[in-house]
């Protein structure tokens, strides 16, 4: 990984990221709170929906409650 870009290369060759690009830091700085605010939220709502289809595609039988409950333990328990 560079330090300069936060981009690094891993042993498939394939690039990561690490944090945010020159660009990607830029446009959040010019972004009102309020703005980010809403990013946050955006980003936040979208890692639920793909953690509730992932859990929703490894328990097909689950009910709705079931899910739902799954997301809420696996954001809850993230750090742990």
């Amino acid at each position: 990984m560079t330090e300069a870009t936060g981009y690094g290369v891993d042993e498939s060759g394939l690039k990561e990221a690490n944090g945010p690009s020159p660009m990607q830091i830029e446009i959040y700085r010019r972004m009102t709170p309020e703005e980010r605010l809403r990013a946050g939220i955006a980003l936040c709502m979208a890692m639920r929906q793909l953690k509730r289809a992932a859990i929703r595609s490894m328990y097909p039988d689950w009910t709705n409650l079931e899910v739902n409950n799954e997301v809420k333990k696996a954001f809850l328990y993230a750090g742990d």
